[in-house]
């Protein structure tokens, strides 16, 4: 799957997703997020889309007890 397609259906995909998958997510999204804060070229909105897609994460890992 394509990166771009990948963030169009993030909030969709994440019910199918295996827990694997899910911690990779996770991963990705504070990585982002993180970078985003440091980087001051970086807009705000980049930040908090991250922001969103971390939470909609930790709110499926938590409805499946891994968090």
């Amino acid at each position: 799957m394509s990166r771009w397609k990948m963030l169009e259906t993030w909030d969709r995909d994440l019910p199918g997703l295996d827990d694997e998958q899910l911690r990779s997510r996770l991963l990705l999204a504070r990585e982002r997020e993180q970078s985003s804060d440091r980087s001051p070229g970086r807009n705000a909105k980049a930040r908090r889309d991250w922001r969103l897609r971390r939470e909609a994460v930790e709110s499926e890992m938590q409805k499946r007890g891994l968090l």
